[in-house]
């Protein structure tokens, strides 16, 4: 077994002593989160009913379940590497083990497979996954699962309460998952739109409204109509059909979503420049109630999210027109080597280098929090809304 039941002298622990280790493992959970995804928690926690420190500290009755193993597995990973404990980190890695073996059997229970903290516990894990992971394949096998949970549990689940902090936790991952993958994201559906009017309104409810908050809700959704569009555009620019009807309807429809974007993004640009003049009370009518250690950086990376998007986009578009004239003209031949060449130039305009290792603290990073802090990768996946890619 691992040692979390053996005391420092190597005798049994008394079940208080291990409930307070346990304990421990949990509440370092919230060490892990300060380190890793700070920018997105703080960007929600004021604003959310349920952020994960109450997860940790007020969910106790989950003791035993896999959600509570996977807060232990994580937080003893945290404790291990930073303290460079390799048999902490081991003790996460078996912790780990015993949460996916719960995980499983949860989801072969009907009572159980869409639950809250079923859902949380493989959101958890996915994380884990992403940590200690040298290749994408394993977090992305946690990231196909929790997408089939969010679609299983429907939008509404996650408009407000603990549904709305795993989906806000997750989210971006989808997206950048499916970016990955070239396949639409599911969260693209007028049913995950839907839920959007009732966030904001429960927000400015309960006075912890933020114009910043909203522009990432109304935004996201059009973020996350990207990887349909690029799936669509390779089908698409792949057949051997013209198809000509069907590339104008998906112009069109990628016009739209550019031109929404660039609303958004106008907006938020003009948003940012009026809060850093003195004495402007904009500040507080963008920003709101989210904290100002996040306040700017949140702002940066939404808007190079909003960016990264616009500009794909575009070389979709180009792809597109250029397709329309190859096929129109018989001077370019059959045109399946020309295509292949230009799909092949399709790439992201924002890239973060990543050199994610075990051992790693994993805090490469292309901005600083607004206290001097660096964040990791996972946070700007996060903020960015997914639209990143590794180099």
């Amino acid at each position: 077994m691992f040692a979390v039941e053996n005391s420092i002298d190597g005798t049994v622990v008394p079940s208080l002593a291990g409930k307070a280790i346990a304990h421990g493992y949990r509440e370092a959970l919230c060490g892990f989160i300060e380190v890793n995804f700070s920018g997105q928690f703080y960007a929600y926690s004021n604003r959310i009913d349920i952020n994960w420190f109450d997860v940790v500290r007020d969910y106790q009755e989950t003791t035993g379940t896999a959600l509570d193993w996977s807060i232990r597995s994580l937080g003893a990973l945290h404790i291990g590497r930073s303290q460079d404990n390799t048999q902490v980190g081991l003790i996460g890695r078996e912790m780990y083990g015993r949460a996916l073996s719960h995980l499983i059997r949860s989801l072969n229970n009907p009572a159980l497979a869409t639950t809250d903290d079923t859902l949380g516990a493989a959101i958890l894990l996915g994380v884990f996954e992403m940590v200690c992971s040298s290749g994408q394949k394993s977090w992305m096998i946690h990231s196909r699962g929790i997408s089939y949970l969010f679609q299983a549990r429907g939008a509404q689940a996650h408009a407000h309460g603990l549904g709305r902090t795993f989906f806000l936790s997750f989210r971006g991952f989808l997206v950048y998952d499916a970016l990955i993958r070239g396949e639409r994201c599911f969260l693209e559906d007028k049913e995950w739109k839907s839920i959007i009017p009732d966030m904001i309104n429960e927000d400015r409810r309960r006075g912890k409204a933020s114009r910043l908050g909203e522009l990432i809700e109304f935004s996201f959704h059009e973020v996350a109509r990207c990887p349909g569009f690029l799936a669509a555009t390779r089908t698409l620019v792949g057949s051997a059909q013209r198809a000509d009807t069907e590339r104008e309807c998906l112009i069109a429809s990628i016009s739209d979503c550019q031109r929404t974007l660039l609303e958004y993004h106008y907006e938020g640009i003009a948003a940012m420049k009026a809060s850093q003049q003195p004495n402007s009370n904009e500040g507080w009518h963008f920003f709101g109630p989210i904290p100002n250690r996040v306040q700017v950086s949140l702002g940066e990376f939404t808007l190079k999210g909003m960016s990264s998007a616009i500009a794909l986009l575009q070389q979709l578009l180009v792809i597109l027109s250029s397709d329309g004239l190859r096929r129109g003209t018989s001077a370019f031949g059959s045109g399946n080597q020309q295509c292949q060449i230009q799909w092949e130039n399709v790439s992201y305009p924002l890239t973060i280098k990543s050199n994610k290792t075990e051992s790693s603290s994993d805090k490469v990073s292309i901005s600083k929090e607004d206290n001097g802090t660096p964040y990791t990768w996972f946070d700007q996946v996060s903020m960015m809304m997914g639209m990143v890619m590794n180099e």
